[in-house]
Parts: structure tokens; C-alpha cells; sequence
């Protein structure tokens, strides 16, 4: 690095302590400054880009940069920083060591002013934190292409006899040396995709050419194991039962299965199938089990291999037409070629399906359906005998029936006498008492009429106690019955007059009786005015379906739940199956009483439900199926 690029214009405004050191090389100073650090440097250039050439991944890189710099500097931190779009610091990550972010907490106002101008005006950037002038910090951006979009590597020195020019060149060569490996790095996946895409064309010719499932085996083993540099390369094809079996093995004309190595082989082919995940070995994935790595690692003492992989070769749907083991010389091999084994085998695996059904012979393919048929024939007896199995598991049978709530008796309220209704005090649901008045009738004509009958009675009075006086005895004893009779008249009259008001016989609630609409009408003696019902006992009227008749009797359990009321139920016993069968709502059906505790009130008359009549245990099968079948039998059978 002969140049330094331009250093930004220094910040009055960055604050007593840290004033930015704009350091460029300028004349003949600077150009022969520059070029001492390229003489003396040119073994450090060397180490930077043995680091950049031996890096496999960004953090080791930045290791090493950091050990280069620190064995030419007293350099105490370093770190990589994010910078937003607006230019202030985010977040740092040591490069160094622990010990890094204390010396961040130490400098972080200094660090983090250099860090922005550096992200400000794209260039390099120093400080020296004064007034003691102990520290030198330098902020050097790093190339988009190598790291995260506004990414700065900045790094804390002693000041020491280090100039800042220096340690600015230092932290330029390490950027560089980042962008280089970057560069690199992208053409090296770029050139690794591309021989991936070319060694899979070829792949997939050969498997094109064969002519049956073992050519396009072998075709596959042996170029496995010249791309991949392996020891060898085998292959397992899988049965619909999902049985793997040996097809061929990379350099070996003819596989004999019986031998030993061979059956450790497909013990390890079988693992990786019946888990259907890739395994390893050595492994450092604490989710696989000892015991699914065992056969691998045995294959791999026996055949002296360092490390292998075995992987199934699965299609899109999930179903497994085959599987690879890969035997490696290097431990480090099975982690570094995972990815890329099991790419190619995403990749052969639908051809080498293809390949194999389109060369499948007649009897291959016979051999094939008939294995199908067998195992579908297992699959439906066995669905069979455990449906036969459920239908015999004994069950409670229920018969379903619609009910009807209704009071265990009625009291009806009747007119005591012809006469008018005056006002009707209660309404149809409403709960009344004993002795509540619940209607009044018009008194005025009564009123009349006894005021009438009292005063005939004194002027019969008076009559009588003249008769009395003159002695006239005939006239006296009738005026007497005069008197009796109006009496009598008079306390059937004040009698009514009690009666005007209609009060309940019992406690419940009025079911019938709407007499809101005839207030004023006139009423005959014995008409029925209300009907009263208790509500401690409710009866449930259930309808038991003609055909059902016969499987229920008195003392079955019964199980209601009323629609008002669809979390609630209520339990009883069938006290009593009317004789005759009734037509409600077109259907014929034999009505049962159930009688049913309300001490809480909430039922009420004419509310309706459903209710399940428990009639004994019998088989499911019979539960569900001996409708149909005593239909089938009325209709074919007399």
C-alpha cells in the first residue's frame, strides 16, 4: 500500500478529548514514508496473505489478522463493528480476546466518534485520546462485498513509539486482506456450484444409459467415489417393504451379499433407512443416538475407514427407492462432503427411480403387485377384524325420544257466580301462592241490590213491631217471614261480596287462564278461570317410538335434557308406560310418565326436551345396526 486515501476533515465538535488526527502523506514526506513501510514491510504483506490463502471462514480469518497486528503492535483490542445508514455505532464484536470489552467500555465515546467518521467519509480514520495521549484508536471500513453491508474494523494500540501512520497502513492491509478473501470465497462456491452442476449432467447421463436398476446402480457408485475421493462407494435399493438390498459397490463387478463385510455394510445402508436421516460417523451431533451411529462406526472399524456417510435416497412424496454409504479415508471429510453427497443424491435419486421402473421385467413387475396385494389383503383383514372387534364390545343401548314437561296435577279456578270480571291480577306463567288474589269480579251491582235488601228488611222490621202493637198476630208472623227471608237474602249477598275477589287454592304457577282480554265480560257461575299447578314434582311426558316399545319398561333409567336448558340434565325412572299408543306430531309413540324433582323452579309446564331411555348393555354392532335390520326383515320376510 504505497498511498493512503485522503483523510476526512477533523471535528471541532467531537469534544475535548478526542480530536481526530487527519494523518496523509503529503510531498516528499509522505511518499518516502510510504514507501519505508512498503521495504519494511514486505514480510508482514506476506503473512497477511498466507492468512488470507489457509482462512476457511471469516472468523478464523479475522483471528489471524488480529494475531499478525498484534505481533507488530501493542495493539490491545479489536473489533468488528456495524454501522447503520445513519452513521452510528451499533454493535461490536471482539475480534480479539475477552479482554476486548472492557477496553470498549474504556473507549467507547473515542471509538465509537472514529468509528462514524470512518463510516461518514469512507476512509480510514484515527484518533489519539488525550491528554495523556496513551491510546491510539484507528477505524478502517471494510468492502461490502466482504462483510455486512457498513461493517468497521477498528482496533485500540498503545501509543508507545507506534505513529498513527503505521497503524493506519496496519489496519488498510488488514481490510484489503478481507476483501481478498471475500473475493475468493465467492469464486471458489461459485467454481464448486458450477462442478456440482457438471459432475451432475454427467451423473445423470450414465444413469440415463443402463438398462436396468443395477447398471444404473453401478454407474452411480463409481462416479460417487471419483468425485467424492472416497475409499468406496455403496448402494442399497429398497422394496416396497422397505427392506434395503445390496446393489452395487464402487470397483466391484459382482456383490456377494452373503459375505460379512457385506452384511455390516447393509446394516448401516438399513439404519439410515429406517430413520430416513443421513448419519455420520465420527459425529458430533448430540441428537443422533449411540445407537443409530453403532452399525456405521462397526462398518468402519472393519473396513479400517476414518470416517463415512450413509444417507437414503428419498423423493419428493417421502418414499425411499434407495441408499448410499460412503467410506472416507479423513475425519474431516464426512463433515466437509455432507452437503454435497447428499445434493447429488436429491439429484439421482428420482432418475434412478425412473430408470428402475421402466426396466422392470413382467415378472419384476408382477413380483412387485403381487407384494402389494399381500400387504394391502394384511392391511384390510386386519381393518376388518378390529371393526369386528369393536361392533362386539358390549354398550349401553339408549332409546331416543322427545318429551314434554307437565305438572303432577292441575287445580282450576272457577267463577263462584255469574257476574262481570273487573281486572285479572295475574298472567299465564306466573308463580302465585295459596290465597294470592289473582282476579277481582265487579261488586257494584251486589252493592245495590243488598242495600235494597236491608232496607226491605227494616221496613219489614218496622211491620212486624206495629202488628205487635195493635195485636194483630196474623199480620206480625208475616212480616216475621218477611224478615227471615230478606236475612237470608242478605247473607247470601254479603257472601258474594266475600267472593268478589278469586284467590289461588295452592302454591305453583298459573298455566292457563289469559283473562287480561276479556276484563269486563261477563262471567258465568262454574266458568273456568285459571289453572294452577304445584312445581315442587314436574311429570315428563316422553314419547317412546312404536318400534322401541319393546326394549323398554317400568323402572328404566332415564336421562332429560330440556332445550331451555341444553348444559343441564335431569334423571328419573320410567314410573308408567300408558297402555294405548298416541299420534303426536304424526308419528305413533307410547307415552311414559317420569317424575322429576324442581325444588329450584327452573322447569315449568310445556317445556320440551329429549330424553334417553337406558334399556340394558348390547354389543355396538347391534346398538348401531339392528334398526336397519329389523326394517329389512319387516320388508322382505311375513
Amino acid at each position: 500500500m504505497s498511498q493512503l486515501p485522503p483523510t476526512p476533515p477533523t471535528d471541532a465538535n467531537a469534544g475535548s478529548r478526542v480530536p481526530t488526527v487527519s494523518i496523509r502523506p503529503d510531498g516528499d514526506r509522505g511518499a518516502d514514508t510510504a514507501a519505508l513501510l512498503d521495504i519494511q514491510s514486505q514480510p508482514l504483506i506476506r503473512n497477511f496473505s498466507n492468512a488470507v490463502d489457509s482462512a476457511l471462514s471469516a472468523q478464523t480469518l479475522f483471528k489471524a489478522i488480529f494475531e499478525i497486528i498484534d505481533a507488530e503492535t501493542d495493539c490491545l483490542a479489536m473489533w468488528r463493528v456495524e454501522v447503520d445508514t445513519e452513521g452510528a455505532a451499533i454493535k461490536s464484536s471482539s475480534v480479539s480476546d475477552e479482554n476486548a470489552n472492557a477496553v470498549w467500555l474504556s473507549v467507547e465515546a473515542e471509538i465509537t466518534s472514529v468509528v462514524r467518521k470512518a463510516r461518514e467519509f469512507d476512509q480510514i480514520c484515527s484518533a489519539v485520546v488525550l491528554p495523556d495521549q496513551k491510546y491510539v484508536l484507528v477505524a478502517a471500513p471494510l468492502d461490502n462485498q466482504a462483510s455486512e453491508s457498513g461493517e468497521i474494523l477498528a482496533a485500540c494500540f498503545l501509543a508507545n513509539d507506534q505513529t498513527p501512520l503505521r497503524l493506519q497502513w496496519l489496519l488498510g492491509i488488514a481490510s484489503q486482506s478481507v476483501s481478498r478473501w471475500a473475493q475468493r470465497r465467492q469464486t471458489e462456491i461459485a467454481q464448486s456450484q458450477s462442478q456440482t452442476l457438471t459432475d451432475a449432467i454427467g451423473l445423470l447421463d450414465s444413469i440415463g444409459d443402463s438398462n436396468n436398476s443395477t447398471e444404473a446402480a453401478i454407474a452411480i457408485v463409481n462416479h460417487l467415489r471419483r468425485l467424492l475421493k472416497a475409499n468406496q462407494v455403496a448402494m442399497a435399493e429398497v422394496d416396497t417393504r422397505g427392506n434395503p438390498m445390496l446393489l452395487a459397490v464402487s470397483d466391484v463387478e459382482k456383490v456377494d451379499a452373503g459375505a460379512a463385510n457385506n452384511k455390516l455394510l447393509l446394516s448401516a445402508i438399513a439404519q439410515s433407512v429406517a430413520t430416513g436421516a443421513t448419519i455420520t460417523y465420527p459425529n458430533k451431533d448430540a441428537a443422533q443416538k449411540a445407537a443409530h451411529i453403532l452399525p456405521l462406526e462397526n462398518w468402519c472399524v472393519a473396513s479400517g475407514a476414518a470416517a463415512a456417510i450413509t444417507l437414503p435416497m428419498a423423493l419428493k412424496g417421502g418414499s425411499v427407492v434407495g441408499a448410499l454409504l460412503v467410506t472416507l479415508s479423513e475425519v474431516g471429510q464426512a463433515d466437509r462432503q455432507q452437503a454435497y453427497v447428499e445434493k447429488m443424491t436429491g439429484l439421482v435419486a428420482k432418475q434412478f427411480d425412473v430408470t428402475n421402473r421402466a426396466n422392470h421385467s413382467t415378472a419384476q413387475r408382477l413380483k412387485s403387485k403381487l407384494i402389494k396385494g399381500k400387504t394391502t389383503s394384511r392391511k384390510v383383514l386386519a381393518g376388518v377384524l378390529l371393526c369386528a372387534g369393536l361392533m362386539a364390545v358390549p354398550m349401553p343401548y339408549r332409546v331416543k325420544c322427545e318429551c314434554q314437561i307437565q305438572p303432577t296435577q292441575r287445580r282450576f279456578v272457577a267463577a263462584p257466580y255469574d257476574g262481570i270480571l273487573e281486572k285479572s291480577l295475574v298472567e299465564v306463567g306466573e308463580v302465585v301462592t295459596q290465597g294470592q288474589v289473582i282476579a277481582r269480579l265487579e261488586g257494584r251491582q251486589l252493592r245495590i241490590e243488598l242495600a235494597g235488601v236491608e232496607a226491605e228488611f227494616e221496613g219489614a222490621r218496622r211491620r212486624r213491631d206495629s202488628s205487635l202493637a195493635v195485636r194483630e198476630i196474623a199480620q206480625s208472623q208475616i212480616a216475621k217471614s218477611e224478615m227471615n227471608r230478606l236475612a237470608a237474602r242478605t247473607q247470601m249477598l254479603n257472601n258474594r261480596i266475600k267472593d268478589l275477589e278469586v284467590r289461588s287454592p295452592i302454591d305453583g304457577v298459573i298455566v292457563s287462564g289469559d283473562m287480561d282480554k276479556v276484563q269486563g265480560a261477563p262471567l258465568e257461575m262454574g266458568q273456568n278461570l285459571f289453572e294452577v299447578a304445584p312445581l315442587e314434582t314436574m311429570v315428563a311426558e316422553i314419547g317412546i317410538p312404536e318400534a322401541e316399545i319393546h326394549y323398554t319398561k317400568n323402572d328404566d333409567p332415564v336421562t332429560l335434557k330440556i332445550n331451555s336448558f341444553p348444559f343441564e340434565k335431569w334423571s328419573g325412572k320410567v314410573q308408567q308406560i300408558h297402555p294405548s299408543a298416541e299420534i303426536i306430531g304424526g308419528d305413533t309413540v307410547f307415552v311414559a310418565e317420569v317424575e322429576i324433582d324442581n325444588a329450584s323452579g327452573e322447569l315449568r309446564p310445556g317445556m320440551e326436551g329429549t330424553a334417553k331411555i337406558a334399556t340394558g348393555w348390547s354389543p355396538l354392532g347391534w346398538n348401531l345396526f339392528h334398526g336397519a335390520w329389523e326394517s329389512l326383515r319387516y320388508w322382505t320376510i311375513w
